[in-house]
């Protein structure tokens, strides 16, 4: 347990390294904190795209995921036309094209393609490790796909094109896998259904599970086992026979499938309907299978992230004629509904740059859950406890943590509280923007602005004054430290100067608000930019194609990253590393030719919105013709 602070302990305030270097990071935190907005939603169309998969898989399931693999249809149609406005047509072709895969691999997709794959996460890993990254290979990669290569608790159901050349394909693939091992293909039957599996190799690492695309792999690529079955018009995969029984359970009646769930046929009927890829959270379940695997992670997230835990939720990615568009939708599992934020409008965005490279702004920065789960971790490294030390769960049990007990303690040593001080302070609107230009060439320029409104101006100048006191101990002779006049409220100036960084950083209140800015960021703020944000034409083209009534925005403007890529393609071409960039049109194209077909893209976006009980998202990837 986090140990009790002495009055004279309180001696330490503004003096404590820790301290100093722990709200340095806090700070920095508070602009990716800014610009990460977790909130689900969606948007409604009407067309079909089947969900076969989920009449095979249980209602009990964690996560799921469908796959379109029907390269004719109109959602594969509009997503290759979106490709080929940014000079990459037939790029999905020449993906699966013959040239790039072995004879093993072209056989397997040649049969599957056509119908569509279902990634199931059925428990929560004991390890606690999920690893989204062999996943999302899965399903890019054919051998991978098909030759059932998941953790422990994941399967994978295929409805594909045709199912006895497929199943034919697999099953002579598996037999290669086995024979590469040195193992054999084990047949045993569950309630009628024969599974084919290869068990784990012994030469090779317990956990690895990397099939190499000729589908020969190693004895170290194959060893984390494989099990195959082909249940109604399904193939089903898991990393052993084990994970297969669910789904056939599911397939034989005798589990409820996920395709009958209340839950997840209201999300899907509020989705669009035509899809790329659809997938469905059961949170609840998760949150149990977490607290059954992986207890210590559960203690670890704090109650406002288990709210995250207390919906379901339902997303598609899905391609649209100004772009690419991932949608998301929540409903509460308790009845209670979802917290709704409030709708914004571009207060924000008018105060900031049309030159914003990112942008983001919401309502209640100091709810964040990210953020306030940061701010109970420096507050533990504070007392010696927590992940920071390297204690042991044994030693100091997360269950065990009452986060209010562990920020008073903390203020012993800080001088203030990190959440009833600080976090609980950042109520209204907030905003994030960062400007960047001349990185690799000329001066560099960085400008940037984190604001938020405040619920007490007298409680976060105080505080503000503290987190000053802490900043100047933490960054030494490194800055020259002084204070300037913005809007009639004095700051305080951070100049990095002196250290060979050309920045210069401030921290305050002004006119209500707390403030940090870079650079010009907080002068352009105040006194207003020469030309607004919400009036620049990409911002409004981009987030013209979201629906009206948000609770928040955050933006990325590609056109403003473009020439950062260019400097530094440049910079690192004039210093001989040019040599490393193989996707050069020609050897005498310049960098600016090379992004020149990049041009449509104008940029990302992304707004949560209310929507009845149901709050969500929705983003785009903007392509524009």
């Amino acid at each position: 347990m986090p140990r009790s602070i002495a009055p004279h302990d309180r001696s330490m305030r503004g003096r404590h390294p820790l301290a100093a270097a722990l709200t340095l990071a806090m700070i920095a935190s508070l602009f990716a904190t800014a610009f990460s907005l977790a909130v689900p939603t969606g948007q409604v169309r009407a067309a079909s795209t089947p969900l076969a998969t989920a009449s095979v898989t249980p209602d009990t399931a964690l996560m799921y995921a469908d796959v379109n693999l029907d390269m004719t249809s109109n959602q594969w149609s509009r997503a290759n036309e979106l490709l080929s406005r940014i000079g990459m047509n037939g790029a999905v072709q020449r993906a699966m094209s013959s040239s790039n895969m072995s004879e093993s691999d072209k056989a397997i997709a040649d049969a599957v393609l056509g119908g569509e794959v279902a990634i199931v996460l059925e428990k929560f890993p004991e390890t606690g490790n999920l690893n989204t990254s062999s996943l999302t290979s899965d399903v890019t990669n054919p051998s991978k796909l098909t030759s059932g290569v998941s953790p422990q608790g994941f399967a994978l159901i295929l409805a594909p094109s045709d199912l006895d050349k497929s199943y034919a394909a697999i099953q002579e693939n598996l037999t290669k896998q086995a024979d590469a091992t040195g193992t054999t293909v084990e047949k045993t039957t569950y309630k009628g259904v024969e599974i084919d599996s290869v068990a784990p190799s012994t030469s090779g690492p317990a956990m690895s599970a990397t099939p190499s695309m000729s589908g020969m792999a190693s004895a170290e690529e194959a060893s984390s086992g494989q099990a195959v079955a082909k249940v109604k018009d399904f193939i089903i995969f898991g990393a052993v026979p084990e994970d297969l029984h669910s789904i056939i359970d599911t397939a034989n009646g005798d589990t409820p499938a996920l395709a009958e769930n209340d839950h997840f046929k209201n999300l899907q009927g509020e989705l669009n309907q035509e899809f790329l890829a659809f997938g469905f959270v059961n949170g609840p379940a998760t949150l149990a299978s977490m607290q059954a695997n992986d207890p210590q992670t559960v203690a670890e997230l704090g109650t406002s992230n288990e709210q995250l835990f207390q919906s379901f939720s339902g997303f598609v990615v899905w391609a649209d004629d100004p772009g690419l568009r991932v949608d998301t939708l929540a409903v509460s599992a308790t009845g209670t509904p979802l917290p709704q934020m409030k709708t914004i409008d571009d207060t924000m965005a008018k105060k900031v740059s049309a030159d914003s490279l990112v942008f983001t702004t919401s309502t209640e920065l100091g709810q964040n859950p990210g953020l306030q789960a940061l701010a109970l971790t420096l507050a533990q490294g504070m007392l010696g406890t927590g992940m920071m030390t390297g204690a042991t769960p044994e030693a100091t049990p997360a269950a065990a943590v009452n986060p209010d007990q562990v920020f008073e303690q903390a203020a012993g040593v800080l001088g203030f509280n990190l959440k009833t001080d600080f976090l609980d302070q950042l109520t209204g609107n907030y905003a994030f923007a960062l400007t960047v230009s001349n990185v690799f060439s000329g001066v560099p320029a960085i400008n940037g602005i984190v604001v938020s409104d405040t619920k007490d101006e007298a409680t976060i100048t105080k505080t503000v004054s503290q987190i000053v006191t802490l900043l100047k101990s933490g960054v030494g002779s490194s800055a020259t430290v002084s204070t300037k006049t913005v809007g009639g409220s004095q700051v305080t100036e951070f100049d990095l100067s002196s250290s060979g960084v050309p920045l210069k950083a401030q921290i305050g209140v002004v006119n209500g608000q707390f403030v940090i800015g870079i650079g010009d960021g907080l002068d352009e703020y105040v006194n207003g930019p020469a030309k607004p944000l919400a009036d620049d034409a990409n911002y409004q083209q981009v987030i013209g194609a979201l629906p009206k009534d948000h609770t928040s925005v955050a933006y990325l403007n590609i056109q403003q990253l473009l020439p950062l890529i260019e400097g530094y393609m440049t910079t690192a071409s004039a210093s001989g590393m040019g040599s490393m960039m193989e996707a050069t049109p020609s050897a005498e194209a310049s960098p600016a030719a090379m992004l020149d077909q990049y041009k449509p893209l104008k940029g990302i976006g992304v707004v949560g919105f209310n929507k009845g009980e149901m709050v969500g998202s929705s983003m785009i990837i903007y392509i524009a013709k």
